[in-house]
């Protein structure tokens, strides 16, 4: 026995699998870790009893314990299953037309009922019953945006967060408006950013979007779904540009919803200037058009990432993930840099100037080629 603990390598460990890790292999669909794809409508999907539709999950580098994601195929002329859960759910139209159901027990004879398109966006109230219906000749494809591992690595995956009575979103029950869109912007309290609060928006594609107050050559608006807690934001930077390399925790995806573009991604041992310094076998690269994702930090988060639209359509990006408040930046009350401002001034961006002279030449060489 003695021997046995000697010769046992005790610096390195296998991570096992967590309760969710669990329950997305329950499913029976494939499962695919990435850093990110070009088109989700590309990735295999696979029959998924539960919700008698087809699927995959997608655990995207970085985002592990934190944020779930799937894509759903509901077949044409189908519905996929009645199903309740005490995490959140927020779903993108990738492609298809359909309507959603909700209901709360004992409203079953009335239900409410909206419609969506390819570039809609919408949340299901927490653990209100749902149900996804394609009337179209062809599939419909969704991709969801989940709060699924945090809860069921706590509460597992049993009838307590599966088939729970309890209620949680008041406005539901109160609002028989819920799913109107509203197209009011305010002003988001902690960043002073735009914020539009609505539980349904028909088409995210085509929305016009408010400039960004920070006068930085980009619009931008923050999203509030209902009682949800996640960050969610849509931004698109005007053609000729592109975002300055920058790091934050772990835990965004950014979803392509218009344009063609990249994402590089290093961490931040490689240094500022990755190319520069020898270090560019540690840069990681993803190419997206409509439909792609990246997970904006994986590898655990703080790793420098920046992104790129080519061509002669802006790229329109959204955010999706993350701590409520963006960042959990530390205890209430203390103030904290913007991650935009510069590395010199105490925040988490590269100034262009200071950025490695690789990235305007291919910026340049990957426009050049989209627009010939």
């Amino acid at each position: 026995m003695a021997d046995t603990m000697h010769e046992t390598d005790r610096t390195k460990y296998e991570v096992p699998q967590s309760p969710y890790d669990e329950f997305m292999a329950a499913q029976g669909v494939p499962i695919h870790r990435v850093l990110g794809a070009r088109d989700v409508r590309e990735v295999e999907l696979g029959e998924w009893p539960r919700l008698d539709a087809r699927g995959a999950f997608i655990q995207p580098h970085g985002t592990e314990g934190l944020w779930g994601m799937f894509v759903l195929g509901v077949p044409a002329r189908r519905a996929t299953a009645p199903e309740r859960h005490l995490y959140e759910e927020v779903f993108y139209v990738a492609e298809g037309t359909g309507t959603t159901e909700v209901w709360t027990d004992g409203t079953e004879n009335q239900k409410r009922m909206f419609e969506w398109q390819a570039g809609s966006l919408f949340t299901v109230p927490l653990n209100a019953w749902h149900r996804i219906v394609n009337a179209s000749s062809s599939q419909a494809v969704l991709v969801a945006s989940t709060t699924a591992p945090p809860i069921i690595d706590l509460l597992g995956f049993g009838s307590f967060t599966f088939d729970n009575p309890a209620t949680f979103d008041s406005e539901f029950e109160e609002q028989a408006d819920y799913f109107k869109y509203r197209e009011e912007v305010t002003v988001e309290p902690v960043r002073k950013q735009p914020l539009l609060r609505s539980n349904l928006i028909p088409d995210l594609v085509r929305c016009n979007l408010p400039s960004d107050p920070s006068g930085r050559r980009r619009h931008h608006v923050e999203l509030k779904l209902g009682s949800g807690k996640q960050f969610i934001w849509v931004g698109e930077t005007d053609l000729g540009r592109y975002a300055k390399a920058h790091y934050h925790p772990a835990g965004p995806i950014l979803f392509c919803l218009r344009g063609r573009g990249y994402t590089y991604t290093w961490p931040q041992s490689a240094g500022t200037k990755p190319w520069e310094s020898g270090n560019a076998d540690a840069v990681l690269r993803q190419d997206y058009g409509p439909g792609g994702f990246v997970a904006a930090a994986p590898a655990g988060g703080d790793w420098f990432h920046q992104h790129f639209g080519v061509g002669d359509v802006p790229l329109r990006l959204l955010r999706l993930g993350g701590a409520v408040n963006g960042f959990n930046a530390g205890p209430p009350g203390v103030t904290v840099v913007n991650p935009n401002v510069s590395i010199k001034a105490g925040g988490h961006s590269i100034d262009y100037e200071d950025e490695d002279p690789h990235i305007p030449a291919e910026f340049a060489r990957m426009n050049e080629e989209a627009t010939r």
